[in-house]
C-alpha cells in the first residue's frame, strides 16, 4: 500500500468512528518519529490541533504531515477544543485495545463494529451501542 492509500484508509477509519457525531472536536496526538524509539519518547507526545467533526480535508493533511510519526487517536469526541474531561461528550460507543487477541477468534456476537490493526499482530476495536 502506498502513502496515499494508507492515508485514505486511515481517514476512512476515523470517519467511520467519528462521523456519527454531528458536531464536536477530535484530536490526533503524535510522537515525532525521531523520538519514538529513544529515551525521550515518554515526554514527546504532542497533542496537536483540535479538529472539528467534518474537517476531513484538514484531518487528512494532518495525517499526511505526520505520516512517519506515531499517530494516536481516541474514538472520544469532545464538546470543546481541548482534550479535557469536562469537554468529553457522552457517546454510545465502547473501545478497547485487543492487543494480541486474534480477531478471528472473537465470537460473532462480540465482534467489534470497527476493527483495525494498531501495529503488526496487535488490534483495537470499537463497538457502537446504538445504531
Amino acid at each position: 500500500m502506498n502513502r496515499e492509500q494508507t492515508i485514505d484508509k486511515q481517514l476512512s477509519l476515523l470517519k467511520a468512528i467519528w462521523r456519527r457525531n454531528k458536531s464536536g472536536y477530535v484530536f490526533l496526538p503524535f510522537i515525532p518519529h525521531d523520538h519514538a524509539r529513544g529515551p525521550e519518547r515518554k515526554t514527546s507526545l504532542r497533542n496537536g490541533p483540535a479538529f472539528k467533526i467534518g474537517e476531513w480535508d484538514r484531518i487528512r493533511s494532518h495525517l499526511d504531515d505526520h505520516y512517519r510519526d506515531e499517530l494516536y487517536f481516541a474514538p472520544m469526541v469532545f464538546t470543546g477544543p481541548r482534550r479535557r474531561r469536562e469537554y468529553a461528550s457522552l457517546c454510545a460507543r465502547l473501545w478497547a485495545d485487543l492487543d494480541a487477541i486474534d480477531p478471528a477468534g472473537i465470537p460473532a456476537d462480540l465482534t467489534p463494529n470497527i476493527l483495525w490493526e494498531t501495529s503488526p499482530g496487535r488490534y483495537a476495536g470499537v463497538w457502537f451501542m446504538v445504531s
